[in-house]
């Protein structure tokens, strides 16, 4: 995370980030979130239509449209986060949306195509979890 970005400032003092996995059902969203900078406008989040709960074992909300959630308690590590924009820390909490994952397995393919995991790759170009692969030897 850039140090001029606004979530960084707010990360430099953390104790504890929070790590999601985004769903297609929340693209737009997060393509809003990507895009506009809280320096320029206070109301981003506000204004992203993102939605949030509540869960217990977390102090802050999570937003809804995850697959999962982790918290992480922020392990400072200077030279990392000053020359390479890294961040370390452990994961002391996790949740997972249980229509995806189950008995210890991510069955994403089988789950609402809302819930299928974004993983961004630059402007405004996302690739969205596709079919499951079994693989033995």
């Amino acid at each position: 995370m850039d140090s001029t970005h606004y979530s960084r400032k707010i990360l430099d003092k953390a104790e504890y980030f929070l790590l999601t996995v985004p769903g297609y059902g929340i693209r737009k969203e997060l393509l809003y979130l990507g895009s506009v900078s809280k320096n320029g406008n206070p109301n981003k989040i506000q204004d992203s239509g993102l939605k949030f709960f509540n869960i217990e074992g977390c102090d802050f909300p999570l937003p809804e449209g995850c697959a999962a959630w982790a918290l992480i308690k922020r392990i400072p590590e200077a030279h990392m986060e000053k020359n390479y924009d890294m961040f370390v820390g452990e994961i002391v909490k996790a949740w997972a949306d249980s229509r995806v994952f189950s008995d210890n397995h991510w069955h994403l393919e089988k789950g609402p195509e809302e819930l299928r995991s974004l993983h961004y790759v630059a402007g405004g170009h996302f690739y969205e979890i596709g079919k499951s692969v079994e693989v033995t030897l």
